[in-house]
């Protein structure tokens, strides 16, 4: 196996590793989603997220609406408040929790003629009987949530402290894997060429270069697998 080819499996493992979102949240499209267990009215809602130092769902790809509607409709979650509102805006204008406005290039996924009722019906839900699309209804609703935190990057600080924690990483995927030593070492040495020269608190340069996504490190994990199999036998 190829040195590049061998450290994209590593890298992607580790990526994986340190992609981690707190607990109680599920990592989903590339951000961290905790669907609630509870109804609130909207303004409750927000609140509820912003105590845990998150916010209401900000839904700008097709994949993460989908994937909330799918989610919601195996847990049996009925109506769910998404982070849409416009409470501050005189002209009726949809402002996202993250401050961003809903503009008519952005992403949405507004069932039929909604939204509707602009001076009453104020915040935005994942309506079940519309399909799970997009509706604007009375704030005071009690509907169940989904609360969003960024992903976190286990690794930050300096130039040292960032190495020794990706090398810690490393060990850890390698040991799972079954990699030898000599492979781990070889791993260094080429980690040492491929990650970012200059301080960085993340992994984004180095998988970039890497290039191997999800997929590609499970197939080269089942590899792994395969190939120790054949030789116990």
């Amino acid at each position: 196996m190829s040195r590049l080819c061998f450290l994209s499996v590593i890298l992607g493992l580790v990526g994986q590793s340190l992609a981690a979102c707190p607990a109680g949240y599920l990592e989903a499209q590339g951000t961290c989603l905790k669907f609630s267990t509870d109804s609130k009215t909207y303004e409750d809602a927000r609140a509820t997220c912003q105590a845990d130092g998150a916010r209401l769902v900000v839904v700008k790809t097709a994949g993460l609406d989908a994937f909330l509607g799918d989610t919601i409709k195996n847990s049996y979650n009925g109506d769910t408040w998404i982070g849409l509102d416009d409470l501050n805006s005189p002209t009726h204008q949809f402002v996202w929790s993250d401050g961003s406005t809903l503009t008519a290039s952005d992403y949405s996924n507004w069932d039929g003629v909604q939204p509707d009722n602009p001076d009453t019906e104020q915040c935005v839900e994942i309506r079940v009987e519309y399909s799970y699309n997009w509706n604007n209804h009375l704030c005071s609703e009690l509907k169940h949530y989904v609360c969003e935190k960024a992903v976190l990057d286990d690794c930050a600080g300096d130039k040292d402290e960032y190495k020794l924690c990706v090398e810690s990483a490393i060990t850890t995927c390698a040991a799972q894997l079954g990699i030898s030593s000599r492979h781990d070492n070889r791993v260094r040495r080429a980690l040492e060429e491929y990650l970012p020269r200059e301080e960085s608190n993340n992994l984004t340069a180095a998988l970039t270069v890497a290039g191997v996504g999800v997929l590609a490190v499970v197939a080269m994990g089942a590899l792994y697998v395969i190939q120790k199999k054949r030789l116990a036998a």
